[in-house]
């Protein structure tokens, strides 16, 4: 088994070569996820992530769906809700708003 609590996960600041936001993101890639971003329809570069012994979406964010009409995202992110994986640079040039983005901007699942 692995050690310690989140191990490589300091965004305490200093200076970084890896762009606005720091080290690149990853998520987890989860059975039957789809593969693509919702926002562009690329694929995600993937990789072996050796310390969680899974395989992860390079480059790419989880954020919340919300419908169009919700204006506070306050109340996104709960148990149950509904997810979409898209590019951090997609993320970063769509209207996110705590981690909540439109449904209606997202592509629809093939």
């Amino acid at each position: 088994g692995g050690q310690g609590p989140g191990a490589g996960s300091d965004k305490a600041g200093g200076s970084s070569s890896a762009g606005p936001g720091g080290a690149p993101s990853s998520v987890a890639m989860e059975d039957g996820a789809p593969t693509t971003c919702r926002l562009c329809g690329e694929e995600f570069g993937t990789f072996f992530d050796e310390a969680a012994e899974t395989w992860m979406f390079q480059g790419a964010v989880q954020v919340t769906m919300r419908e169009d009409d919700e204006a506070e995202a306050a109340e996104v992110g709960g148990e149950g809700a509904d997810r979409a994986v898209i590019h951090t640079k997609c993320a970063e040039a769509a209207s996110v708003l705590n981690g909540a983005i439109a449904r209606n901007l997202l592509l629809p699942l093939a």
